[in-house]
């Protein structure tokens, strides 16, 4: 707990990395260590990463994925800070349902980040497809300072972040700040998410964030059995390509 542990410049293909101590884990050196820059000194990582611990750290990785078959989220981030990292995540023809290029959901009580990040996900057939999933919140999750892309079939859905409410009394919450959000087609939102039962609220704040829809903004659907889905949302830009489609419609 508390090393670090340094990644040089390469191209490296384990099939998947479980990070679950606190430790951080960064990429972007030169081969002697004496150097960081991810970008000048690129650290490739081509298999599948899970983080979950409150301390762990991931970051200066460039991760690029190319899955065939079956429906799947290609990372999963359950707790700890996700940081510098640019994602690509392009679901090939054999994908024809939901993907995501990242899963974001927070254990109970866990905290989640993502900051910094440069975020694709792609895919011809994958519909839904989201940059950015995340099932029954159950944590706090953080999106600060990331340009997230989703670019799916032409007549499919694509979001950039997509998810549930908590269905149990946890209490999750969702805050996006400062970030670039995009979908680069027709349906879908670029944020949409849905309530869910047990009468747990669930918060989205949402300030200084750029919106850039190819067709909606902002959508969501209401929690049942009283639970409430709670908007507050300052100093955002929404602007769409399209010419048609929705700005915001969350729900009764």
């Amino acid at each position: 707990t508390g090393n670090t542990i340094q990644v040089a410049q390469g191209a490296y293909l384990s099939s998947e990395v479980i990070v679950a101590k606190g430790v951080t884990v960064k990429g972007g050196y030169n081969a002697s260590f004496t150097l960081w820059n991810p970008e000048q000194y690129p650290t490739i990582f081509y298999g599948r990463l899970t983080l979950d611990h409150a301390s762990a750290v991931w970051g200066g990785f460039r991760m690029i994925a190319n899955p065939i078959s079956s429906a799947q989220s290609r990372h999963s981030l359950k707790s700890g800070s996700f940081v510098r990292n640019y994602v690509e995540t392009v679901f090939g023809t054999g994908v024809s349902t939901q993907s995501s290029a990242m899963n974001a959901t927070a254990c109970p009580g866990a905290s989640l980040s993502l900051i910094g990040n440069d975020i694709y996900a792609g895919g011809t057939n994958a519909t839904p497809l989201r940059a950015i999933g995340f099932d029954y919140q159950k944590g706090a999750v953080i999106l600060d300072s990331n340009r997230v892309c989703a670019q799916g079939k032409a007549a499919g859905q694509a979001f950039a972040v997509n998810g549930f409410g908590p269905n149990t009394a946890n209490a999750g919450s969702l805050l996006l700040r400062n970030n670039l959000l995009e979908t680069a087609n027709g349906g879908g939102y670029v944020i949409f998410l849905a309530g869910q039962g047990g009468g747990v609220d669930f918060t989205t704040t949402m300030t200084n964030n750029t919106l850039l829809a190819w067709e909606s903004g902002v959508g969501g659907t209401e929690a049942s059995n009283n639970g409430k889905m709670r908007w507050r949302m300052t100093n955002n830009i929404l602007f769409n390509l399209n010419g048609s489609g929705t700005s915001a419609a969350l729900g009764s």
